[in-house]
Parts: C-alpha cells; sequence; structure tokens
C-alpha cells in the first residue's frame, strides 16, 4: 500500500511540474512575434510599401494568359464564341466551353475566378492602407488611381464572364462580413466599375506608361 501511494504521489507531482513547466514554457513563445515577416499592420508605412503592392496587384493579370498541356485559360473566351477549336485530347476544359456545357468546376473559370479575386484583394489592401501614407499627395493619388483600375479591369472580365458575381470592396480578415459575401446584381458591379474608373481618370495618370511593366509588375 505504502509502494503504491508513492506512485500516486509521484505522478501527481510530476504530472504537476509537467503542467507548469508547459504553462510557463509556452507564454514567452507565444507572445514572440518575428520582426522580419511583413504583416498588414507593420506594412504600408512609407512610399516605398505603396508602390510595391500596386506594383504586386499586376502579377494577378498572369496566371489566365499562361498555357500548358491542358490548354490555356486564355482560350476560353474565344472557344465559346465558336471562333476556335481544338483536337486535343487532353484539352477537357476548352470542350466543354466549346460544347457549351461549361460547369463551376471547369479548370479555365477556376483560374479566372481565383486570380482575379486575389487580384481584386490586393487591390483592396492598397485602397484601404495607401492613404495612411505619409507620401507625397500627387504620386499618392495617381498610385490609388492605378489600384482602382486594375479592379476596376479584374470585376469588368469577371462581370462580363459569370454575370452575378461577390463584390468585395474591402480588405477582407477573418472577421470581415465580406469574407462570405453574396452575389451582386450585374448593375452593381458596374457601378463599382465606372466608380474606379473614374477615380483613376481624375488621379493625374497618364493615358500610357512609356517605361512599361513586366508581368511581375516590375518597371
Amino acid at each position: 500500500m505504502k509502494y503504491l501511494r508513492y506512485i500516486k504521489t509521484t505522478f501527481k507531482i510530476t504530472s504537476s511540474m509537467l503542467a507548469f513547466g508547459a504553462i510557463v514554457g509556452c507564454s514567452g513563445f507565444l507572445d514572440e512575434s518575428d520582426p522580419s515577416n511583413f504583416t498588414v499592420e507593420n506594412y504600408f508605412t512609407k512610399p516605398e510599401h505603396a508602390r510595391s503592392s500596386v506594383s504586386a496587384i499586376y502579377a494577378n493579370l498572369r496566371n489566365p494568359m499562361g498555357s500548358g498541356f491542358g490548354g490555356g485559360t486564355w482560350m476560353m473566351l474565344e472557344f465559346a464564341t465558336g471562333l476556335a477549336a481544338t483536337d486535343l485530347g487532353q484539352a477537357v476544359n476548352s470542350y466543354y466551353v466549346k460544347d457549351l456545357r461549361n460547369t463551376s468546376d471547369n479548370g479555365y473559370g477556376l483560374d479566372y475566378w481565383s486570380t482575379y479575386y486575389r487580384g481584386i484583394g490586393n487591390a483592396n489592401l492598397s485602397i484601404a492602407n495607401i492613404p495612411n501614407i505619409n507620401m507625397d499627395e500627387n504620386e499618392k493619388k495617381m498610385i490609388l488611381g492605378e489600384a482602382h483600375c486594375l479592379r476596376a479591369f479584374f470585376y469588368f472580365n469577371l462581370v462580363q464572364m459569370f454575370g452575378e458575381i461577390p463584390l468585395v470592396t474591402e480588405a477582407v480578415d477573418l472577421k470581415s462580413e465580406q469574407l462570405y459575401p453574396e452575389q451582386a446584381k450585374v448593375e452593381q458591379v458596374y457601378d463599382l466599375i465606372v466608380s474606379d474608373l473614374k477615380i483613376a481618370e481624375a488621379s493625374g495618370l497618364p493615358w500610357n506608361d512609356q517605361s512599361g511593366k513586366n508581368k511581375y509588375g516590375n518597371r
């Protein structure tokens, strides 16, 4: 009996020590942050961040323009009109679009949808945070005009392809009501497009950029 009591007492003491150690050890670890990682909270603090955040939006123009073994996303719009055809057996997505039997899991549509909504999300981040940056006001206005123009481009293509679509106009986090947006009327989408383009037009942006930008947004 003494031996059993000894084992129980030892077990209780050991368990208590392990639990205390876990609490003490984890508290310091969980309070630490990695200063080398960018977050929305520690970014958007200087003019370079404004320019880079808008340049990053251009990357979302890239995916639909690529192609590979199964065809290319950009072909989707041509196949639907009957102006393009294919004999490639692996181009299943092309056949669905060509025969007007398109479905929600078509790879082409998914690529347009996911890539362009990522672009809209990046544009929303820039539009929400750049106004708080201390920088030249004329440059700020033009950079914001660029973000609005790109958002309008993404929405124009999405509404043309899919009709009634979710309208996300704010930077989304896990607490945002727009994390689960409802479908908007086509007219509402076009209203946002027109509003964005008017902001871009009034921002002082040139009609064309002679310096050019590559597919990653860099000059």
